[in-house]
């Protein structure tokens, strides 16, 4: 698997950790698998590897919000990550509620299909990676619903802050706009009504929107972590814990590779 490490010139130093980040989930990946397939593995030994992959997270997330108040819009909708994986992230990254989706998947569990049969106090199916028990079942439904709550409130708390930014730092560029102009440019032709740089009140209120939304990511960014820690240390055997951390990681993955081969191949074909 080729890495995404490498770095080229005015790359902006988010970016770069991205990369890194990526880089250091096809390392754990190996690790993982390895893990997976060795006949000899011990529970000590996955406690630390466990340990060792979800330290990997929270050190991404710390970078990450140690630039979020100034570059909030970069990780909500980062330029660098495909079209396909940006159109699938909620608040800059994976909803914490996948988790539990992708548990169900690797259990091979049908959730619309099997969720009577799960919650009546049935063992999941033979045919997944992992055999979750009755008691690790409810445990996940459980979580699942309280996450979603969490989500749809974080969700609501954007929304507001979206509409807030209309009401009062967008709407004064507009007055300041006037009638007119067609384009962007600072006073450019048309009514001459573009755009000017300089209205300390507006970059003042676009700045402190920025800083909001980067509260936001954080808020959403720390969500994801404590959905990844209690599933694994809380519900799953270490066993079924690493077995899960392969299917997050192949996921994130292959979402990113896959549209990045995606974007390639449609911009090769709008070139003839």
């Amino acid at each position: 698997m080729a890495s995404s490490s490498s770095n080229t010139p005015n790359q902006n130093p988010s970016q770069i950790r991205f990369q890194e980040w990526i880089a250091q989930q096809e390392s754990d990946l190996q690790e993982l698998i390895s893990a997976t397939t060795s006949p000899n593995r011990n529970e000590a030994e996955l406690q630390a590897l466990i340990s060792k992959i979800l330290s990997h997270f929270a050190e991404y997330v710390q970078k990450r919000h140690e630039v979020a108040k100034d570059e909030a819009t970069e990780l909500l909708c980062p330029p660098w990550c495909s079209s396909y994986e940006t159109s699938s992230f909620w608040l800059g990254g994976c909803r914490p509620s996948m988790a539990t989706r992708l548990l169900f998947c690797v259990a091979g569990i049908d959730i619309e299909e099997d969720s009577n049969q799960v919650l009546s106090g049935a063992t999941s199916p033979m045919n997944g990676t992992v055999t979750l028990s009755p008691v690790q079942l409810r445990m996940i439904d459980d979580l699942q619903m309280k996450t979603i709550k969490a989500e749809d409130m974080l969700s609501g708390k954007m929304a507001n802050l979206q509409e807030d930014m209309v009401d009062k730092p967008l709407f004064k560029l507009v007055k300041e706009r006037g009638v007119g102009s067609a384009d962007g440019g600072g006073g450019g032709g048309g009514g001459g009504g573009g755009i000017r740089n300089g209205n300390n009140d507006v970059e003042k209120g676009m700045k402190m929107h920025v800083e909001a939304m980067g509260e936001i990511v954080k808020e959403a960014d720390k969500m994801r972590l404590e959905m990844m820690n209690e599933v694994v240390r809380e519900i799953l055997s270490p066993e079924q814990a690493v077995e899960f951390l392969v299917a997050v990681v192949k996921m994130h993955l292959t979402i990113h590779q896959w549209g990045g081969l995606r974007d390639l191949q449609r911009a090769n074909y709008r070139r003839g």
